[in-house]
């Protein structure tokens, strides 16, 4: 099971993050927005079933992913600090599951995001099942989401 949360800050919020993992026990919970920043040790808040992993901006102020993996899960991992995005891969049920955290910003724009995420998920095997978890600021039901329904449908992906 997997849980996602646009959090708006997880600093002040270890009682909600104590609740979701000890009794939701997700495999994998996901938080954007998270406010962490390099200020924040990594050690500010443990989970003895879980760890994380977290992309902090280093220029603007405040982390903006956070994920929590069972411990001994994660088979390799990448962060994409140039669009927001963690990649890892887990195995699940005995199949290797490729997944992607990832937070685009209101202001940046549509088509440049969507190119580099299109990039970094064309590099895994086809194969093998993608779960993308995230806020993606593009609304399906507006103009704006065009882009994005365009994406899905190119790389055979659903909402």
């Amino acid at each position: 099971m997997y849980f996602f949360l646009n959090k708006n800050s997880v600093f002040n919020k270890c009682y909600e993050l104590d609740e979701v993992l000890n009794k939701v026990s997700p495999d994998a919970f996901f938080i954007n927005e998270s406010k962490l920043d390099k200020l924040v040790p990594a050690s500010w808040y443990k989970n003895n079933k879980y760890f994380s992993l977290r992309l902090d901006r280093e220029e603007s102020g405040g982390g903006v992913e956070l994920v929590f993996l069972i411990k001994g899960n994660i088979i390799k991992k990448q962060e994409y600090s140039d669009f927001e995005t963690i990649y890892f891969q887990l195995y699940v049920d005995g199949q290797l599951v490729n997944m992607l955290c990832s937070y685009k910003s209101p202001s940046t724009d549509n088509r440049d995001f969507l190119e580099k995420l299109e990039n970094s998920i064309l590099l895994l095997d086809p194969r093998e099942p993608l779960l993308i978890f995230g806020d993606l600021n593009m609304d399906l039901r507006s103009s704006k989401g065009f882009d994005l329904l365009n994406f899905l449908v190119c790389n055979d992906l659903k909402n």
